[in-house]
């Protein structure tokens, strides 16, 4: 058990461990107090005012200097890498303006609305209806054909839509199929082999 010699707090060491501070603040401050430096006074360099400092780079007497020197240097030196942006017509009404960004073609929102609102927007595509006359096979496939007989006397017309194609779908039965007579034709081409092995073997003997 110790005590800091900063402030008077006790302090617990742990196994080897040599602990004569709380903490790293306390460290510091005891530091400070003990290694006091002497400094001359001098003149602030914004008032003239006589002043002690604090630190070797401590050149102001207060806060308020050190705030005036900072604007009057900002000022002074981000004027020399000021960029001056060029100035670009408009895309739709021809007056100059300042680009924000390379990008930026219009010199406002309303310029661009009424570029948008010129541009011809493509129509949709619309499936049309065709048309055609109603034949006997109609008659004789429909429940109505009473009804129908009226509308086609009436010079009524059938209205179709063409129709989307149906996407290929394999069919197990159909590949069945296929298979089925793969091995039919296989079968068949075999015995001919055979027939013709015979016949060979007849014509040699």
């Amino acid at each position: 058990m110790r005590q800091c010699p900063y402030c008077g707090k006790d302090v617990v060491s742990l196994g080897y461990q040599v602990k004569q501070y709380c903490n790293n603040i306390c460290y510091q401050r005891y530091k400070r107090a003990r290694e006091k430096k002497h400094r001359d006074e001098r003149l602030c360099l914004e008032c003239d005012k006589v002043f002690t400092p604090k630190r070797d780079n401590h050149f102001r007497c207060s806060e308020h200097c050190r705030k005036v020197f900072q604007a009057r240097y900002f000022r002074k030196h981000r004027l020399k890498y000021k960029v001056v942006k060029e100035r670009h017509p408009c895309k739709f009404c021809g007056q100059l303006y300042v680009p924000s960004h390379y990008l930026v073609i219009f010199c406002g929102p309303p310029c661009k609305r009424a570029h948008e609102a010129t541009i011809k927007v493509k129509p949709k595509l619309l499936i049309q209806p065709n048309y055609r006359d109603i034949t006997v096979d109609d008659l004789n496939t429909s429940n109505h054909a009473k009804e129908i007989a009226e509308f086609k006397e009436a010079g009524g017309q059938i209205q179709t839509y063409p129709t989307i194609p149906n996407p290929p779908v394999p069919n197990a039965r159909v590949r069945m199929k296929v298979l089925e007579l793969d091995t039919e034709e296989w079968a068949v081409n075999v015995k001919m082999a055979d027939l013709d092995m015979y016949e060979d073997f007849l014509k040699n003997n």
